[in-house]
């Protein structure tokens, strides 16, 4: 359904195509980080913790550093540093000083935080499994093509403002 205004005429905002994504795109961004932070109260994370906890799982019990959790997290460094503290203080995951450049602060997931991590990948696999539900192979395809044309179109537009 068109909005319209008191008069009745259709709204001219509501009818363009980029509003209507707009639109479409914050409702799908709400549903998901409400589903999420419901998927991960259980586990005490909230969906940042867990996708930090989650990059570093990925990354098979090599180090990381900060700086590379906030370049694959879309968030500013000083927020990741604010993550990493919360997680560290819950023994979830462990710094560690490089002998060699005691400025480098490596990351790693101690036992207890891989332990979290799996259980809750899990949840969360079967949350997203929930979500796709009745979307085919195709779609899923066009969407992240799409997204990720998006997000690099967004990078190359905030690189203008670093310059």
């Amino acid at each position: 359904m068109t909005e319209q205004d008191p008069q009745g005429s259709p709204d001219p905002q509501a009818t363009r195509p980029s509003f209507a994504l707009g639109g479409w795109m914050a409702g799908l961004a709400n549903a998901v980080e409400r589903g999420l932070a419901r998927e991960l109260a259980p586990y005490n994370l909230t969906p940042m913790e867990f996708n930090l906890l989650r990059f570093c799982l990925i990354e098979k019990g090599e180090e990381i550093t900060a700086t590379q959790l906030a370049q694959m997290l879309p968030v500013d460094a000083s927020r990741v540093s604010r993550i990493v503290t919360a997680v560290v203080d819950r023994g979830l995951l462990v710094r560690r000083r490089l002998p060699e450049d005691r400025r480098v602060v490596m990351l790693h997931l101690s036992p207890e935080g891989r332990d979290l991590t799996l259980r809750a990948t899990g949840s969360m696999d079967a949350f997203v499994a929930r979500l796709m539900t009745g979307v085919d192979e195709h779609d899923v395809e066009v969407f992240v093509s799409v997204f990720s044309q998006m997000i690099a179109n967004h990078a190359a537009f905030m690189e203008q403002y670093e310059e």
